[in-house]
């Protein structure tokens, strides 16, 4: 994997004065692009590394913010049931899909 590079300058800030819709979707990939400059130039290995006292990684975060972000959009806001986020009725790791050890990517040696 070759890092890519992306800084907090290439963020753009939502507006202050829109739609319920753009406002929400502005700031997403805001927060998307804040994750994106925290990891930019990271290889695939350091994304692997857990880091103490957690056994979660970087990578493992991307994957859970993405599938929290389309359970969320899923579930809730379009009052879908899909049944690919986490159901709220019964909320716990094991009605996740991806929950727990699938967060954590393969390390490399």
């Amino acid at each position: 994997m070759t890092p890519t590079s992306f800084s907090a300058d290439d963020r753009v800030r939502p507006p202050l004065a829109a739609d319920e819709a753009t406002t929400l979707r502005a700031f997403l990939d805001y927060h998307r692009g804040t994750i994106r400059w925290k990891c930019a130039g990271l290889t695939q290995q350091q994304l692997a590394q857990p880091l103490a006292p957690s056994d979660m990684t970087l990578g493992g975060m991307m994957k859970h913010l993405a599938v929290v972000e389309s359970g969320w959009f899923e579930e809730t806001f379009a009052g879908g049931g899909g049944g690919r986020g986490c159901r709220r009725s019964t909320p716990s790791p094991a009605n996740c899909p991806g929950s727990a050890g699938s967060y954590r990517l393969p390390t490399h040696p």
